[in-house]
């Protein structure tokens, strides 16, 4: 296994097993808001969380309607690297705003607290933000691959 590998499958374990109390959801199709709460959130945790809910919209993502075929692959995968070039801190929290990547239409964004304060915005993703919430308790079907 590459170190590539090794780094995505620890961060998607590290990101899993966590409580997580879901304070509001709100919107729909268009825009989708989810407000939540993860007592067991340290700042040890708040990447691997990140890594995992950012890697579900990414995989989840399909192309947009004007993209091109050739910048569009069905398998993909998202990548430490990815993650980290989109990371942000403002504010007290670490941020990440997907927009367009690799030609899938990921509009999501995601800010989470070392309070384990933790927000999610989706636009044209129903609300797929709620189910990737299950992936952090951990009841999930990831395996290795």
């Amino acid at each position: 296994m590459n170190a590539e590998k090794a780094s995505t499958l620890k961060l998607l374990k590290e990101g899993m097993g966590k409580t997580v109390q879901v304070l509001e959801s709100r919107g729909g199709d268009g825009v989708h808001e989810v407000r939540a709460y993860l007592p067991d959130c340290s700042e040890t945790s708040i990447i691997p969380i990140l890594f995992l809910l950012t890697s579900l919209a990414f995989l989840e993502a399909g192309p947009g309607e004007d993209t091109l075929s050739d910048e569009y692959a069905e398998i993909d995968g998202w990548t430490p690297a990815d993650f980290l070039s989109h990371l942000r801190f403002e504010d007290g929290e670490l941020r990440v705003s997907l927009n367009r990547i690799r030609g899938r239409a990921v509009y999501t964004q995601a800010s989470l607290s070392y309070l384990g304060n933790l927000t999610l915005r989706t636009r044209a993703r129903g609300q797929s933000a709620t189910r990737w919430l299950s992936y952090v308790q951990g009841r999930s079907h990831l395996q290795e691959v």
